[in-house]
């Protein structure tokens, strides 16, 4: 879903390497499910700190994975740029946070955490 989402937003800004973040993006999401499970019994206000902090950890993986897939598209498997990898993570960083999608992402992690927690709960 995660990775849907990101390409609906950020196919135009990324260009083409966005496909290295949206193959990437269900690992993304098992690693920020993983990291969701310590916090299944906190308090609500940590919760939201914590499912904030998610959404700008998912936004740095997936511009990395944009990144890796930008150089892979434009210079092959022989070039290796990391301005270009710290230059999606940045667009991905600037557009999440300057748009204001952190603001529809945001309650999104939130309900994932929610998600985990009753999980936990019915096993």
């Amino acid at each position: 879903m995660w990775g849907a989402v990101a390409f609906f937003f950020g196919h135009k800004a990324l260009g083409p390497g966005v496909w290295g973040g949206v193959l990437v993006s269900p690992a993304i999401g098992l690693l920020v499910g993983f990291l969701s499970w310590p916090v299944r019994q906190s308090p609500p206000k940590a919760k939201a700190f914590i499912s904030l902090a998610l959404v700008y950890l998912s936004a740095i993986l997936f511009g990395l994975a944009a990144g890796l897939g930008t150089m892979i598209i434009r210079f092959g498997p022989h070039g290796i740029h990391w301005s270009v990898m710290a230059e999606m993570v940045f667009i991905v960083l600037w557009g999440t946070t300057m748009t204001g999608f952190f603001i529809l992402f945001w309650p999104m992690s939130y309900f994932n955490l929610w998600l985990v927690a009753r999980a936990s709960d019915e096993n």
